[in-house]
């Protein structure tokens, strides 16, 4: 019987980091790309919209420290995703999160229909990187059904695009309370 430890060389590796907020899962996934290459990169989609995001971007890029190469861009994902995989690949590359990735898309006013497209394309892509990824994203079916129309959209959304995620991810990770579980494929060696 194969071990449950992924070899942290493997190049196509493509982790899926999931969990509720504050869960500890982009500490995780963190720790984890840490640990593939000297080469890292960090994509983030996160709008710095009001002063409490701002506040959480600050915080993240001290959690991060030196040693990482940064990427943001809000909504033209795919294409920036296509010029790092020919041009300038890195080692490792993390996106944190999926999640605000969708809210930029919503806030923008694109359909469900083209929401969903793009987040296919984007597992599609994320599968096939000559390199090892870590995405990271909110599990939002656990808790009670929106009230706000809005956010029933965003919950139904978020929940088909991790399912696309979760097909394609080589392995999935449900983090809860810092800790964790794995979904499918093969525990990292950095969490045995």
């Amino acid at each position: 019987m194969d071990s449950p430890v992924m070899n942290n060389e493997h190049p196509s590796s493509f982790l899926f980091f999931l969990g509720g907020l504050s869960s500890g899962k982009s500490s995780l996934a963190l720790s984890w790309a840490e640990g593939m290459g000297k080469k890292r990169l960090f994509f983030a989609p996160c709008r710095a919209s009001d002063e409490e995001t701002r506040a959480r971007i600050t915080r993240h890029r001290q959690e991060r420290g030196e040693g990482w190469d940064l990427v943001e861009e809000e909504v033209n994902v795919e294409e920036r995703l296509l010029n790092i995989m020919c041009e300038c690949p890195p080692d490792v590359l993390l996106f944190d999160c999926l999640s605000s990735l969708l809210a930029n898309f919503l806030e923008d006013g694109l359909s469900d229909e083209e929401c969903l497209s793009r987040m296919e394309r984007l597992s599609l892509l994320f599968s096939k990187a000559p390199f090892p990824c870590a995405l990271v994203s909110l599990e939002t079916g656990l808790g009670t059904v929106p009230m706000h129309p809005l956010s029933r959209r965003y919950a139904a959304l978020l929940g088909k695009s991790n399912q696309y995620m979760a097909k394609r991810a080589s392995s999935v990770l449900f983090v809860c309370s810092g800790l964790p579980l794995l979904l499918k494929g093969t525990l990292p060696a950095a969490f045995a």
